[in-house]
């Protein structure tokens, strides 16, 4: 009899310490998609708020744009994309898109990212990349190419200037620099740096 007693008593002491395991681990689950959700589609509310409604979704884009030379301008390809319109103004998002600048050079520059919300307005229009952001200038031989690192980045696609605020790498050849912030214009190829630079070189 005590010895059913006592596995009686066990039992009851797993059945709760388990349940109590079981809450833990769905609590930190929860946690965990939230925070991953949170990030991964900050862009898509930030497009909610922007616009009234969901008004087109489009899969393996690409698309070329062209100078009124006929001469190549820019070229998008991404996984897919949502459109939202408002009044006078849409927002389209991008999945993993990878943009094209061609610039007066022999050179032009690719930029990838994970995410590209761009803004259309009737005299402007702004794409706002983010995350696993790579912007690298193809050379003509691939002579002393640059290559650029950071979460976020700002361009205005019809003046070909791209910005951000937040912390850069930026390698060219041997030489890799660090900096907070950074003003690129695509056409000229000219970078300032903007704060806390530090740079070495590699042997």
């Amino acid at each position: 009899m005590n010895n059913l007693l006592r596995v009686n008593t066990l039992l009851s002491f797993l059945n709760e310490n388990l349940i109590k395991l079981v809450l833990v681990l769905m609590t930190l689950m929860s946690i965990w998609v939230y925070l991953y959700y949170k990030e991964t589609y900050q862009p898509t509310v930030m497009a909610q708020k922007l616009a009234d409604k969901e008004d087109a979704y489009m899969k393996q884009i690409e698309l070329f744009e062209f100078d009124k030379q006929g001469a190549p301008y820019s070229h998008l390809v991404a996984k897919n994309a949502v459109q939202y319109s408002k009044n006078d103004h849409q927002t389209i998002i991008f999945s993993l898109p990878k943009m094209i600048f061609y610039n007066n050079t022999d050179s032009h520059w690719s930029i990838v990212a994970r995410t590209a919300l761009v803004l259309i307005q009737p005299n402007n229009s702004l794409i706002h990349l983010q995350d696993d952001i790579e912007a690298k200038e193809s050379t003509p031989n691939n002579q002393q190419q640059t290559i650029i690192h950071t979460k976020k980045l700002e361009i205005d696609p019809q003046k070909k200037l791209a910005r951000t605020k937040e912390p850069i790498e930026m390698i060219q050849g041997k030489q890799k620099l660090s900096a907070v912030g950074m003003n690129a214009d695509l056409n000229s190829n000219r970078i300032t740096l903007l704060s806390n630079v530090r740079g070495y070189y590699e042997n």
